[in-house]
């Protein structure tokens, strides 16, 4: 009996997170407009160079992304760092733990952060982002084109995009507060 009631409690926990909100209430939107990504903006400084050596990086793809609060598209090649990229579904749970430190970078300023959603539904994505207060600026990828394009499979995944518009990819486990800003000083040096 003790090894049932843990069971029947995770399950009743999954199988509210895999239904669908009420029809009758609006679905949320959370998230900040996209306009400030664009080409890249001459008067931001480069990350200072550190001497260590810089890890495989790799180019973002060609991809016009809609942005969930609406308004231009985002063409993921055109942009430049330093930028944290997310790339997040309602339905992955390493993801539900990282967003709340990624929102958290987000609001301090230090560096932009920019969410994908990817392979998901809006509706599902917005529920989530609602309920964890994320509202950081949000492209929509349905078919998950960002990770194919990447040659990439599973989330959550963060790059961390350079000043060449180069990014560095973590593709573990999920993001910690103190583990996203050892990484965002690695990345982007201590000024960011």
């Amino acid at each position: 009996m003790r090894r049932v009631l843990p069971a029947l409690a995770l399950l009743s926990l999954l199988a509210g997170c895999t239904g669908s909100p009420p029809s009758e209430e609006p679905v949320p939107q959370p998230f900040a407009a996209c306009a400030p990504y664009g080409p890249a903006d001459p008067s931001r400084p480069s990350p200072p160079a550190t001497g260590q050596p810089r890890p495989k990086t790799v180019a973002l793809p060609d991809l016009d992304l809609d942005c969930m609060a609406g308004g231009q598209q985002v063409n993921l090649a055109a942009l430049r760092g330093p930028l944290v990229i997310n790339v997040w579904a309602s339905y992955c749970l390493p993801c539900r733990t990282e967003l709340p430190a990624l929102q958290r970078l987000a609001d301090s300023g230090r560096v932009p952060v920019l969410g994908v959603i990817g392979r998901d539904t809006r509706d599902s994505a917005s529920w989530l982002a609602d309920e964890l207060k994320v509202s950081m600026r949000t492209l929509y990828d349905k078919d998950g084109r960002l990770l194919a394009g990447l040659g990439l499979n599973g989330m959550p995944l963060t790059l961390f995009v350079g000043a060449d518009g180069r990014a560095s990819v973590y593709h573990g486990t999920a993001l910690t507060g103190e583990t996203l800003d050892s990484l965002v000083e690695q990345h982007f040096g201590a000024a960011a």
